[in-house]
């Protein structure tokens, strides 16, 4: 299992976020692409690292294919 590091995109719920800053027992999260924190303190257990699973479906998307 990799090690959650600040900027890892990691599986949140029912989505994906980049860490923005990490903790001993908590991350801060935030919008991918923006990197501004929208969500702070959620326990590591409520994570996992994701990148593969989040670009196999961002290769998909309609933005991706446009640029």
């Amino acid at each position: 299992m990799n090690e959650i590091t600040k900027g890892s995109i990691v599986k949140y719920k029912h989505g994906w976020m980049q860490v923005t800053a990490a903790f001993k027992t908590h991350v801060n999260l935030g919008h991918i692409f923006h990197g501004k924190t929208t969500i702070k303190k959620v326990p590591r257990g409520e994570v996992y690292e994701d990148r593969d699973a989040w670009y196999v479906v961002w290769k998909k998307s309609e933005t991706y294919q446009c640029m």
